[in-house]
């Protein structure tokens, strides 16, 4: 009975330990799968310029990565299938990624993805003004023509605490100069900013835009900042198996 007994409490710790190898065992299995660039039919390699350790070409990876994901749409890289390897090759300066391009990337969104833009707001409208804002604090830019007017400006949406630092300039007592001017690449002035009246939230860049210029603009922006030179080196995207070109 002593011996039934023991079993018996015995057995729930055997199932659980079964069932952690298992888990554990089908981890590997996913690894392995993730690791083998046949599963997918798509391949990109960026060939980076100007970064001279591991550590700048993990820095440039990440920002790729990041770039790719958003461009696929991805939700959660480490759960969806679609997207799997990366790897850097230094000896080449390339990074390489392989996914499935279910979302159907063309070669002109991979092109888009190499943009770089550094925008900087900062105090008066000389480039050595006091710096406000960076890239960091800016989500978003979108071109816009303004209602019953026929020129165009750049709106930009500031992060919580782009907003905050933006208010309390902007409502910041005293007789000082509160010209803000957008600059890009710190030797290109975009455009003074500004709000379009008290009661609203926009933020404005407004320059001499044409459409197409503003439109320009607000894509650069948010294509974000990449501190190296960074251009396609190969890019094989279909439906199909790659053909393992080495970069």
């Amino acid at each position: 009975m002593k011996k039934l007994l023991c079993l018996l409490l015995c057995l729930p710790l055997m199932l659980t330990g079964c069932g952690e190898q298992s888990s554990s065992r089908s981890q590997s299995q996913i690894i392995e799968e993730e690791l083998n660039p046949d599963r997918y039919d798509s391949h990109v390699a960026f060939k980076v310029e100007g970064a001279s350790t591991k550590e700048d070409y993990e820095k440039a990876q990440k920002e790729m990565e990041n770039r790719l994901v958003k461009a696929l749409s991805v939700l959660d890289p480490t759960i969806n299938s679609f997207y799997g390897i990366k790897s850097i090759k230094q000896d080449s300066q390339t990074l390489e990624f392989h996914f499935n391009n279910s979302p159907g990337l063309s070669e002109e969104d991979v092109n888009g993805m190499i943009g770089s833009c550094k925008a900087e707001l900062r105090k008066g409208n000389k480039p050595d003004g006091q710096l406000l804002f960076d890239r960091q604090h800016i989500e978003s830019a979108l071109a816009r023509q303004r209602k019953g007017e026929n020129d165009w400006v750049v709106v930009l949406k500031f992060d919580l605490e782009g907003s905050k630092l933006y208010t309390n300039m902007a409502n910041a007592g005293g007789t000082e100069d509160k010209t803000l001017t957008l600059w890009i690449d710190e030797k290109t002035a975009a455009g003074t900013v500004g709000r379009e009246s008290v009661n609203s939230a926009d933020i404005i860049v407004s320059g001499s835009f044409t459409e197409q210029s503003a439109k320009e603009l607000a894509r650069r922006i948010n294509a974000g900042y990449i501190p190296y030179k960074v251009s396609v080196f190969t890019c094989d995207l279909a439906h199909r198996q790659t053909d393992n070109k080495q970069a």
